[in-house]
């Protein structure tokens, strides 16, 4: 198997395991900008959980801890979906009179 194909297989990243995965054998690429790319498809995947995670009131998967990447990813989600609820509610956000809303800017 070529790295080219490894590689491509490390960004199709489908549960928090597959992730926790990449992350490790990314560590050990030869080539910084595929490891890198993995590293960020990782990311991408574990704040998309964090964010589902908000709406469906769950906690971090327990694969996500120990490694701080994952871990910083998902909880940024998660503040990512909360806030965005927060404005949603929000009646001086939806407010179109106001320039900002003195809550949330």
């Amino acid at each position: 198997m070529n790295t080219t194909t490894t590689t491509e297989q490390l960004r199709r990243i489908q549960s928090p395991l597959d992730a926790r995965c990449a992350c490790a054998l990314a560590t050990f690429m030869a080539d910084q900008d595929d490891a890198d790319c993995v590293r960020m498809t990782a990311h991408a995947f574990a704040f998309s959980e964090g964010r589902t995670a908000a709406m469906n009131y769950e906690q971090m998967p327990q694969v996500f801890k120990g490694v701080q990447l994952l871990e910083d990813a998902w909880v940024d989600g998660l503040d990512f979906e909360q806030q965005r609820a927060d404005m949603a509610a929000c009646d001086s956000c939806q407010d179109n009179s106001l320039p900002l809303c003195p809550f949330h800017g």
